[in-house]
């Protein structure tokens, strides 16, 4: 969208959401961005999710900023791999170290979302 903005094509922004449940903090970012393309940028786009987090759980600022953090690995963690693709040869059990630093990961995730 950013290509676009750049290249001054604003005008008409056509989105084929799918399911729209899972996401709708993605369409909501979606909109806004066409709405006022020069608001938002890859250096601010954080507040946009820590402003959203504020909105939707009614939280303060400091611990919105820890929402983005759990939201952005969540969404990070997700697009590694599909979950009806994950199996018990997806992560390697003796190369680097590999399933055993995401297995991890995802402990420090849930800690950090629990807390």
């Amino acid at each position: 969208m950013s290509i676009a903005v750049d290249r001054e094509a604003t005008r008409v922004w056509i989105l084929n959401v799918g399911d729209l449940k899972p996401y709708e903090r993605e369409i909501e970012f979606f909109i806004n961005l066409g709405w006022n393309s020069t608001r938002w940028n890859p250096d601010n786009i954080d507040s946009f999710v820590s402003s959203w987090a504020q909105r939707e759980f009614q939280v303060s600022a400091s611990v919105a900023e820890s929402l983005t953090d759990v939201v952005g690995n969540l969404t990070r963690f997700n697009s590694r791999r599909k979950p009806e693709l994950l199996n018990t040869t997806t992560y390697s059990l003796i190369n680097y170290r590999e399933a055993e630093r995401v297995l991890d990961a995802w402990a420090t995730l849930k800690a950090a979302s629990t807390k």
